[in-house]
């Protein structure tokens, strides 16, 4: 479960948004620059993971300095286990 800082940032009680299951078969490479401990960015990572077919990689750049190994760690860790069948190279920075 993706859950950090203060109670009610993150998504508690498990539930997840209901996407559409639409997918991306031209989008290739997704930069995400200032990414944050809030649960939506991850949210949108695990969304274009899924669901971007011919996704080759995928950079995610940390930006709150205070958390930054801490969070690279965590973001790194739920990624992978969502990234599931997908053959993207994941880059957390």
């Amino acid at each position: 479960m993706w859950q950090i800082g203060h109670q009610g940032e993150g998504r508690s009680n498990g539930e997840r948004r209901e996407y559409s299951r639409h997918t991306h078969s031209h989008l290739k490479e997704v930069k995400m620059e200032g990414f944050r401990d809030k649960w939506n960015a991850m949210e949108l990572a695990i969304y274009l993971l899924k669901n971007t077919i011919a996704l080759e990689r995928m950079v995610v750049v940390v930006s709150d300095s205070t958390l930054q190994m801490d969070l690279r760690q965590r973001v790194d860790n739920v990624l992978q286990k969502e990234k599931g069948n997908s053959t993207a190279e994941l880059i957390i920075l």
